[in-house]
């Protein structure tokens, strides 16, 4: 009875501290309350306190944990029709909200099909709208936004209505119709000044003029942006709403109001990409010295910024590369070679950063496609090497032919023949073909680099040279009449007619080893 008194006591600080806005101070007298149900086994304390703790984790910025325990209490709940201590369909609302959150959409939109109370029933489609959204199922996401819509209007939900024509004209410019969007948008915002609550319809706003400036709804959304000026984003979406349409002046106090916001906030980012859109509309002004300043805070802005994250680096590339063309307009192109070769470093870094991003991705999907037998998008790969580090093997090109009516014999491939004499193409005789043995040893020792992933330390030069004479032992002026090297008649190059001095047994042309034979056919007769 104690620990029962003791656990209601928790719950309604819990309760008066969620009141007051202490949310970290209601989680802990939540997780105390259930600490205490658990440890006196009281099954209906148990269901109550686990299902406001996890309400309270998915409210807090803590989904994931929220969703376990919601899940648990789930599974704990009487089945049938008997009486339960929790409201079931609050718990399936609580779980599919807090399953949108951690960005599980497939599991949300089945949660919220189970939602039949009509004071949830609108929220509900409009969540399946908008997983059904994210999962890119868009004709699905326009039937539950209509649902969401009617059931919207049937209790004067503006809220809820404005959040569905807002959906719907994000699914709309997703779908390319930017007709469709743009009504959708305009009818939102007639629902959001509908919206009694203050604060609401401040946050309404401004979502939906970053649709609007999306949409290209640059007249809408400024009229829009008039009631959501008072936050930092607000200003840089009117500042970039008036950049868009070339009031320029207008943009740069838009953007200096959302610097010192953010700056306040502590969003070292945001307040960088302030200064560069300054810069920015104070260059296309032709003020180029206040440009010049606004760049140079931008920059100092960013790398104040101590985390790595692709925002900083880009910030970094951009105030570099607005600096150096600045600086070149101004005719300080020594000045302007600094912040330029700081903006090719960078850009050259992120590239190679990508590149290997992309190889990875590459060898995943390739991994995936095998696991699921998915031969034909395969391709080969190595687990160690990428492509990048693989030996370039090229294959050798068949050149320099014999332009003659003898037989057509290749210079550089002597076992070569034209594919019309054996049918065979190049390709194939080279395959065919008993090459000597150095070369085919280097031939085998580049495929077997290219198959380990491993660098052969053997010349690919090897394996694409020709078959030439070796230079030993030439005289300057040649060997014979015509001072060509004695080497050229035994490579064929020369034949005996053209020199009849040597009496060298390989220099007999063909027609005299034919005489010769035919001679001793005739001796033996």
């Amino acid at each position: 009875m104690e620990a029962q008194n003791e656990i209601q006591k928790l719950l309604e600080l819990a309760e008066n501290r969620e009141e007051i806005g202490d949310h970290e101070g209601a989680k802990k007298s939540y997780q105390a309350a259930l600490k205490l149900a658990r440890e006196s086994q009281n099954e209906q304390l148990n269901l109550i306190c686990g299902y406001n703790f996890g309400t309270a984790l998915v409210n807090t910025g803590e989904p994931r944990k929220g969703v376990e325990i919601l899940l648990k209490m789930l599974s704990l709940l009487p089945g049938g029709d008997e009486p339960k201590v929790i409201n079931e369909q609050h718990l399936f609302y609580n779980l599919g909200i807090g399953m949108a959150y951690i960005g599980d959409w497939k599991s949300c939109f089945e949660v919220m099909q189970k939602i039949i109370n009509p004071k949830l029933y609108a929220k509900a489609a409009i969540t399946r709208g908008k997983a059904a959204e994210r999962m890119r199922e868009f004709d699905q996401a326009l039937v539950e936004l209509s649902i969401a819509r009617k059931a919207a209007e049937a209790s004067r939900d503006y809220a809820t209505l404005a959040q569905a024509w807002f959906i719907e004209g994000k699914v709309n410019l997703a779908t390319d119709e930017p007709k469709k969007a743009q009504h959708a948008l305009q009818n939102a915002s007639l629902m959001t000044d509908k919206i009694e609550d203050d604060q609401e319809k401040t946050e309404h706003k401004t979502q939906l003029a970053e649709a609007m400036i999306e949409a290209k709804l640059y007249e809408d959304a400024q009229i829009t942006l008039k009631g959501a000026k008072n936050n930092p984003k607000g200003h840089y979406l009117a500042a970039t709403n008036f950049a868009s349409t070339g009031e320029f002046e207008n943009a740069i106090d838009s953007y200096e109001s959302a610097s010192k916001g953010y700056l306040l906030d502590g969003n070292l980012e945001m307040a960088g990409l302030c200064y560069l859109g300054e810069g920015k509309c104070l260059k296309r002004m032709k003020k180029l010295d206040e440009a010049l300043g606004a760049f140079n805070n931008a920059l100092a802005t960013f790398e104040d910024i101590t985390i790595s994250s692709h925002g900083k680096t880009n910030g970094l590339l951009g105030s570099n590369a607005c600096i150096g063309e600045t600086l070149v307009k101004l005719n300080s192109t020594f000045d302007a070679l600094t912040p330029l070769k700081e903006a090719a470093a960078i850009t050259n870094a992120e590239q190679q950063r990508l590149q290997r991003q992309q190889e990875k991705i590459q060898r995943l999907i390739r991994k995936a496609n095998r696991s699921l037998g998915n031969s034909k998008n395969d391709e080969s790969f190595s687990e160690t090497a990428s492509y990048a580090s693989l030996p370039v093997v090229i294959p050798p090109s068949v050149t320099n032919t014999l332009q003659s009516d003898g037989g057509g014999v290749l210079l550089q491939r002597p076992f070569l023949q034209r594919p019309a004499k054996n049918g065979l193409s190049y390709k194939a005789q080279l395959l065919l073909s008993r090459p000597k043995m150095t070369q085919k040893f280097f031939i085998q020792e580049g495929i077997d680099a290219a198959i380990s992933g491993r660098v052969s330390s053997k010349s690919a030069q090897n394996v694409l040279s020709a078959s030439q004479p070796l230079n030993r032992g030439r005289r300057a002026h040649g060997s014979g009449r015509e001072e060509r090297p004695g080497t050229a008649s035994r490579f064929a190059l020369r034949t005996a007619a053209d020199d009849d001095s040597s009496e060298d047994e390989n220099n007999k042309s063909a027609r005299m080893i034919l005489n010769e034979y035919d001679e001793g056919l005739n001796a033996v007769d």
